[in-house]
């Protein structure tokens, strides 16, 4: 599997800013995987509910917003997170 394939071997949709960039970067890390791309699900990369507490953590302490497992919701993305961030941030 190279770099910019998701867990199918499909090519992954690239995040497309820097908050999505860091936000992927964390999911890696967390996930164990080598590549994120903004559209993929967390819980198809493996995530579980520690998982979600791991990430609304590290959103809380990087950017100052609090969001609460029913904010992230079950279709999670780093494209939809990074939305849940920028409205939260205005």
């Amino acid at each position: 599997m190279t770099d910019d394939h998701n867990h199918l071997g499909l090519r992954a949709a690239q995040p497309h800013d820097d908050l999505e960039r860091e936000i992927a970067a964390f999911w890696s890390t967390l996930l164990d995987t080598r590549s994120v791309g903004s559209t993929d699900g967390f819980w198809d990369l493996g995530g579980d509910s520690l998982d979600v507490v791991e990430l609304a953590e590290f959103i809380e302490s990087s950017y100052h917003v609090t969001l609460t497992y029913a904010d992230l919701g079950e279709s999670l993305s780093v494209a939809t997170v990074a939305e849940a961030v920028r409205s939260r941030r205005r």
